[in-house]
């Protein structure tokens, strides 16, 4: 059982002090996030196709099964968007380096029930949210502007008082006026407006599923969403939609490759604080910070079998998952759980405890849960 772990857990130096607790950092692989066991070929079924002109028909064969939508023709930033989820699901399968990228075009030559001769898993999905907010704020005229127009205004030989500008048949008293023989704006307290400032917002959501092709199962569902907010620049220009949504889709689509093939993080293991005020205790935290897992967990265990100390148990289990022994860690804390709730009756601080015990144990559970399906990855 200690080699399963240790296939999980590696270890990794360091530990977090704060005022409140201890936490010892540990690096973590998992398996990924699709159960893709038994898996060789894989095909993603474009995007885009749904909102090509004449990409009806096509769809409708390859997702027929599903029953998915009835298909439309689009305008061409869906189509640009949808194609870039696409083109990043691809790069992401290649560089992997796991997976036979399969042609989609090949399931078009056999039935449905067949798509297992070509592929072992396929990606269908479609975007079910590209919007757009775009506002404009205006920017008032400035005083050194102000002046500006009227000595232009002078130079033109422009009275304002007796109303000498004519605008093509229209009534000045709309708010409008003359400024380089173009109209310029006013606000309804009768401000000029110089420009306007745009500020645009940009939301994304799609999803997509993992299918087996032998029995159409469904791996693995999940829907990404984006937002970006961007503004005009100083030249007074301002990304596009698809623009934004495509950057959108690149960064949801950045770590898919967790759901492909194992991967691993840097995860955090607090340790319960002494409420008994423990000098010995002390001096186990103290190894702690040294990096002395080894003599730490020697120091909780025997603080524990002299004294009963809640705490020290606790972290005599944490850190025997740390040092790579889960099966073990587990135990520990199953021990710790069973007297907890014999105490806890009487004892307001064991009630108080086995809260965190019992988050910690279920925890434990799922991770023992990973290490046996990452072993299969390993083979």
């Amino acid at each position: 059982m200690k080699t399963i772990y240790k296939l999980l857990i590696l270890f990794f130096a360091g530990f977090v002090f704060s005022s409140c607790a201890t936490t010892v950092k540990t690096r973590v692989e998992h398996p990924p996030l699709v159960d893709m066991r038994g898996v060789q070929r894989i095909s993603v079924i474009p995007f885009e196709n749904r909102y090509e002109p004449n990409a009806a028909s096509t769809m409708k064969k390859i997702n027929n099964f599903l029953s998915i939508i009835t298909l439309s023709k689009v305008e061409s930033t869906d189509y640009a968007v949808a194609k870039a989820i696409t083109d990043n699901m691809i790069n992401s399968i290649l560089q992997t380096k796991a997976y036979t990228l399969i042609d989609p075009n090949a399931l078009l030559e056999v039935n449905e029930n067949e798509y297992y001769k070509i592929v072992d898993v396929f990606v269908v999905g479609d975007i079910d949210n590209l919007s757009e907010t775009l506002t404009k704020t205006p920017i008032y005229e400035t005083a050194k502007e102000k002046d500006k127009v009227k000595i232009e205004e002078k130079d033109k030989g422009i009275d304002k008082n007796k109303e000498q500008v004519k605008d093509k048949g229209k009534d000045n008293d709309k708010g409008k006026d003359r400024d380089k023989g173009k109209d310029r704006d006013k606000d309804k307290d009768g401000r000029y407006i110089t420009k306007y400032k745009e500020t645009r917002t940009v939301d994304l959501k799609f999803t997509y599923r993992f299918i087996r092709a032998s029995n159409r199962e469904i791996l693995y569902k999940i829907s990404k969403s984006g937002k970006k907010t961007v503004e005009t620049d100083s030249n007074g220009k301002i990304d596009s939609v698809k623009d934004l949504a495509i950057k959108i889709a690149g960064e949801q689509l950045n770590n898919m490759s967790r759901e492909l093939v194992p991967w691993e993080s840097i995860e955090s293991r607090t340790l319960q604080d002494d409420k008994k005020k423990d000098p010995f205790m002390k001096e186990a935290l103290k190894l702690v910070k040294d990096n002395q897992f080894k003599s730490a967990l020697q120091s909780y265990q025997s603080i524990y079998k002299q004294t009963g100390n809640y705490a020290a148990c606790y972290n005599a289990a944490i850190l025997t998952e740390v040092l790579g022994d889960l099966n073990s860690a587990m135990e520990i804390m199953r021990q710790l759980l069973a007297k907890l709730e014999a105490d806890s009756q009487n004892n307001s601080y064991a009630a108080d405890m086995r809260a965190a015990v019992q988050k910690e144990l279920t925890r434990m559970q799922k991770d023992y849960t990973d290490a046996k399906a990452l072993m299969d990855y390993k083979k």
